[in-house]
């Protein structure tokens, strides 16, 4: 194990984002095709989430199936695209679209490779790019001592290698900077789909219970996928 280890500052209480400053206001209207669910109704309870942030049925899917997004959220926001041939950046017209129908205020989002929950607001209705913008912000910060030293060494060590290699890569970071929470992914940094918790699956459900214990929260939680990113 390498004796070279991140310096640690500290970190201000968890940040919640609402509308990212100089977009436009969330689009009231459907894109120019409609990438959501047109045959299932608008429901208050059970909002559908946008088909761009849905995972591909299968992993062959990942380019060939319908279009989602692609975004390795080391970089910012945008650097995302949709999985067209070739992939297309994400245009104004679809980040600015509601992630969900129909619109909701607040998305929470696990992920299991992470001990932090994501939180989107925006009062006007939660948008993909809010979505994007508060995956990449919020995974930015540093980790606390208390976080850092509560990982077993195995797990610290990729956490560390993970640090070094991000450093050279990600235009912006240097290996002074220390570790930042988006270290905690090593290799699975690319957005893989977002869904909701499968219930009826018992290993799921543990963790989402441990994560999330209020009924009425977890209305409102999804779990992020992530998956690895192009070798650079």
């Amino acid at each position: 194990m390498s004796n070279s280890r991140p310096r640690f500052v500290s970190v201000p209480s968890p940040t919640v984002f609402a509308t990212p400053s100089g977009l436009p206001s969330p689009r009231a209207t459907p894109a120019v095709f409609d990438l959501n669910h047109p045959d299932v109704p608008p429901d208050e309870e059970n909002p559908v989430l946008h088909a761009l942030f849905l995972p591909p049925v299968k992993p062959e899917q990942v380019i060939t199936g319908p279009p989602h997004v692609l975004y390795d959220v080391r970089y910012g926001p945008s650097k995302s695209y949709i999985s067209f041939v070739p992939p297309t950046k994400l245009t104004p017209e679809f980040a600015d679209s509601f992630a969900t129908n129909p619109p909701i205020p607040l998305m929470r989002l696990l992920c299991r490779y992470i001990p932090w929950t994501i939180i989107v607001k925006n009062r006007s209705g939660v948008t993909i790019m809010d979505v994007l913008k508060a995956i990449h912000e919020q995974l930015q910060p540093p980790p606390t001592e208390g976080e850092w030293w509560s990982q077993p060494g195995e797990r610290l060590d990729v956490i560390t290698s993970t640090w070094k290699r991000n450093a050279k890569q990600v235009e912006g970071r240097e290996l002074m900077d220390g570790v930042k929470r988006v270290d905690w992914l090593g290799e699975m940094t690319m957005i893989a789909g977002i869904r909701k918790p499968r219930m009826d699956d018992e290993k799921e459900k543990k963790f989402v219970l441990r994560r999330v214990p209020d009924p009425q929260i977890r209305a409102f939680t999804w779990l992020l996928e992530m998956g690895p990113a192009a070798k650079e």
